[in-house]
């Protein structure tokens, strides 16, 4: 647990350095602004440490709080398989018209019956949530992505 709860963050590399703080996604998000999407293919990027319940943050709140619309992260550690499947899953149902939301929920299910069982468990794919709201569709920000400056990313 750190003492100071903006000093935790996602480790990029090995060294200490190649660390995204929670103080610098803020700054770089108060700075740039934040995207509108996104998706933490990190295990635990929804945990929140509750020993310090007024500081408590996870990075996806961290998103949300400085306007990301969306957030998918997971609560715990995922098997690298449900890991890679979920995002496959999710990204194709997105792509086809469906609110995040939906594709989540779709996502979900289509797992629970499609893992091996073994990796079926709920709490497996309880460890995925989709937080903020409302969840939208990836086509509604296609024609402002086409001719944009910044076409080729979301933000």
């Amino acid at each position: 647990m750190w003492a100071d709860p903006d000093a935790s963050g996602l480790r990029l590399g090995p060294r200490d350095e190649d660390r995204l703080t929670v103080r610098a996604l803020g700054a770089t998000m108060v700075e740039e602004g934040a995207p509108r999407f996104v998706a933490l293919s990190a295990c635990q990027t929804g945990r929140t440490e509750l020993a310090i319940p007024e500081q408590a943050s996870s990075i996806g709140n961290v998103f949300i709080g400085h306007g990301a619309r969306c957030v998918l992260s997971t609560l715990w550690n995922v098997d690298d398989r449900v890991a890679r499947d979920f995002g496959i899953e999710f990204v194709r149902r997105w792509m086809s018209g469906t609110t995040a939301g939906e594709a989540y929920d779709l996502t979900l299910r289509d797992l629970a019956t499609r893992l091996p069982h073994d990796l079926r468990a709920p709490s497996t794919l309880d460890a995925f949530q989709l937080i903020g709201g409302p969840a939208p569709r990836l086509a509604d920000w296609i024609p402002r992505l086409i001719g944009s400056p910044g076409a080729g990313h979301l933000s």
